[in-house]
């Protein structure tokens, strides 16, 4: 996705792409919409194309993968706050823990 067209590919290929962008990209935010631009497709067709290949939408799994580097962040860095864990993360502390808790149940 980086600057490049989505190329021609089956729907395996381009959930592969957009994964392998969010995964490369933690700091950001993901825009579907800009994907979606990027790939000359509709948000709508884009994300349905994506849930079908991974089994949620681009949002959830971006959700996930965010959610997840945060847990792998609490416990790893065992000097930095579950606020400064949160905001790292794209998560307001109060949003975090109620994400945190339904994800993990903790």
């Amino acid at each position: 996705m980086g600057g490049k067209e989505c190329p021609a590919a089956d729907h395996w290929e381009i959930a592969e792409e957009i994964a392998q962008f969010i995964y490369s990209n933690p700091d950001r935010r993901i825009s579907i919409p800009e994907i979606a631009d990027r790939c000359s497709f509709s948000p709508f067709y884009l994300n349905r194309l994506f849930r079908s290949v991974v089994g949620e939408s681009i949002y959830e799994f971006e959700k996930r993968v965010r959610l997840g580097r945060a847990a792998a962040g609490l416990l790893k860095d065992h000097g930095a706050s579950v606020t400064e864990i949160a905001a790292a993360a794209g998560y307001s502390s109060s949003n975090f823990a109620v994400a945190f808790k339904d994800k993990y149940g903790l």
